[in-house]
């Protein structure tokens, strides 16, 4: 090649390499999840640093909370809607193309909650459901698992079979309520036979063989095998030895040597558990397990109240907020990549925007409203399971392999979100009319002030182990403000926290106000489910990046708790809207003191 054809071709060369630079130069930024932070860069300088763009549009200054990186347990399509340890939630949605169960979750803690994934839609139009359930044979024998019954089987997908529970499926079709017999350990018996040949020779010889007979356990037989606890002769429960030959619950039963071998009798002024979390002082009463409802018991099941026909009251929940209960309300709003690990219920029948739900949110349970429709937020939104942005009114659509949609208005949560509307009235009332501990007047908590502490030896009046009934006009706690429940010790010490309004009365406006980063600490034993914070006036107002705990009733006013906030308890409101902002972490915790 001549020298002055090899310099233009080298020419040419550098000014490509320049104008490329130069377009790469002006192209579009985006939010980029590099391995310690988010930077705004271009797609292909993101991926040259070992990063993940958040796509077009992003910017660090409002997507950058998509990169926070902790463990997170990742319900992933990818891997066979199994459950796998994500880096970030960045990680989970855009490698595994899955849902979230949380900042700090992990598939050794959470990961069964992967088993009851909703259907995930698929870019645009695809949908993948669930793999069908079957029998499977845990291992252990199901005992210490409370999803398992008795026999050691449960109706869940092969995968999750020997992936979660270390089990054997059975195979397509079965169900642990007809096969799950076959999950009962065999017992078995051993029989020698022997024989001997003598020859006409002096040499005899002797052969023994012997023979394994297998046989499955049989309830009412009156022999007790397998994993039977009793066999009374009979397969009836309500005896004492219940219909899979195991002992029921407040009774006892005595092994003879003649069949049948078990003698039961029912038990008497023992405690027991009857398994309802909203009942008390559990107690057998001739073989009954008999118990007293928590003052607050028609609510105590949901983690958010909010409602009053009159108003259609709203309850909302914001972006990435999670929420571990079930919710009702009036009309619902449920925000961008929100959880919810529970039923969503709006008892609106009539108002088309009932119920909304925005993109990508995960909802475990079902979504009910008392006859209007169900909508994505903004129209176009595929619905969580399905591929449509809506569920019209009066009907049942199955939204995965356990949960559907219901807008029939006739689905059992309707009514029973009814009945915890109500009681949100009730229960204030109940705890108004107690007796009072202590009054403190106005109140504001600064780190001027110092922190606010109540227990024995710090307020008159108060005494571990009972019930302590404080009164507020008003509590204001400003930022980095600290309040302490003192338990004194004892775990059966309870507070009942009264903000109350006095109509007409100067300065007892019955406000409750906790601002930034303030936290309500439960010190010295104090247990969250032995505390009540009422609150009769219009505000109640939980603040920006706060932590505390309690069961927190507003009947009159708007409850709202902020965002990057976490709360161990429940929201109660009433009249008035209630609202759980962004990135919000709120665990249920019902008042189950009296």
């Amino acid at each position: 090649m001549k020298p002055f054809a090899l310099l233009a071709m080298l020419f040419s060369l550098a000014v490509m390499l320049l104008v490329g630079g130069a377009d790469a130069a002006f192209a579009q930024t985006e939010a980029c999840c590099l391995p310690t932070a988010c930077a705004d860069l271009t797609p292909t300088d993101c991926t040259a640093q070992g990063g993940t763009s958040l796509g077009a549009g992003s910017t660090c200054a409002v997507d950058s909370q998509l990169c926070l990186s902790s463990p997170v347990a990742c319900c992933s399509i990818e891997a066979q809607n199994g459950c796998v340890d994500a880096a970030s939630i960045t990680e989970c949605t855009n490698t595994w193309i899955g849902y979230s169960l949380g900042l700090g979750t992990t598939c050794a803690k959470d990961g069964l909650q992967c088993t009851n994934l909703p259907t995930t839609t698929l870019p645009p139009t695809t949908t993948t459901t669930l793999p069908p359930t079957e029998a499977c044979c845990t291992v252990p024998l199901g005992r210490d698992d409370p999803a398992a019954i008795a026999l050691g089987c449960i109706d869940v997908s092969a995968f999750d079979c020997v992936s979660l529970y270390a089990g054997t499926p059975l195979g397509p079709g079965t169900n642990c309520t007809i096969d799950g017999q076959r999950c009962l350990p065999p017992s078995t018996t051993t029989t020698s036979t022997s024989s001997t040949t003598t020859s006409t020779t002096t040499t005899s010889s002797t052969t023994t063989s012997s023979t394994t007979s297998t046989t499955l356990a049989t309830c009412g037989d009156g022999v007790i095998t397998g994993t039977e606890e009793c066999d009374d002769g009979n397969a009836v429960a309500g005896d004492g030895c219940d219909d899979n030959c195991l002992v029921e619950l407040c009774w006892t039963c005595v092994t003879g040597s003649v069949p049948p071998v078990s003698t039961c009798t029912p038990l008497d002024g023992v405690s027991c558990d009857d398994g309802d979390t909203c009942t008390i002082g559990d107690t057998c009463v001739t073989g009954t397990c008999t118990s007293t409802d928590v003052t607050l018991r028609a609510a105590c099941d949901w983690i958010i109240v909010a409602g009053d026909p009159a108003k259609r009251v709203r309850a909302q929940s914001r972006e990435q907020s999670q929420i571990g209960g079930d919710i009702c309300a009036d009309r619902l709003i449920i925000g961008e990549l929100a959880q919810t690990a529970g039923d969503l219920v709006a008892t609106e029948a009539t108002f088309r925007n009932g119920l909304r739900i925005s993109p990508n949110a995960s909802v475990t349970g079902d979504i009910v409203t008392g006859g209007a429709m169900v909508r994505g937020r903004p129209r176009g939104t595929l619905l969580p399971g399905l591929a449509v942005d809506e569920v019209a009114a009066g009907v049942v659509v199955v939204k995965d392999a356990s949960t559907n949609y219901d807008t029939t208005g006739a689905h059992a949560q309707v009514a029973a979100c009814s009945v915890a509307q109500g009681g949100v009235d009730s229960g204030a009332s109940a705890l108004e009319a107690l007796a009072q501990t202590a009054s403190l007047g106005n109140v504001k908590v600064s780190t001027k002030t110092g922190p606010l502490t109540i227990g024995p030896g710090s307020t008159p009046g108060v005494v571990a182990g009972a019930v302590n009934v404080i009164d507020f006009d008003s509590l204001t706690v400003v930022t980095d403000g600290v309040v302490n429940l003192d338990g004194g010790g004892d775990p059966s010490t309870v507070y009942v926290l009264r903000v109350l309004r006095t109509v007409g009365a100067k300065g007892k406006k019955g406000k409750l106000t906790i601002k930034l980063r303030s936290v309500l600490n439960l010190t010295n034993g104090q247990l969250p489910e032995n505390v009540a914070i009422l609150v009769t006036g219009k505000k109640c107002h939980l603040g920006l990046r706060i932590a505390g705990s309690g069961v927190v009733i507003c009947p009159n006013g708007r409850l709202k708790l902020n965002a990057l906030s976490t709360w161990d308890g429940a929201l109660l409101g009433g009249k008035a809207k209630v609202f759980v902002g962004q990135d919000v972490v709120l665990t249920h915790q019902p008042f189950l003191a009296f």
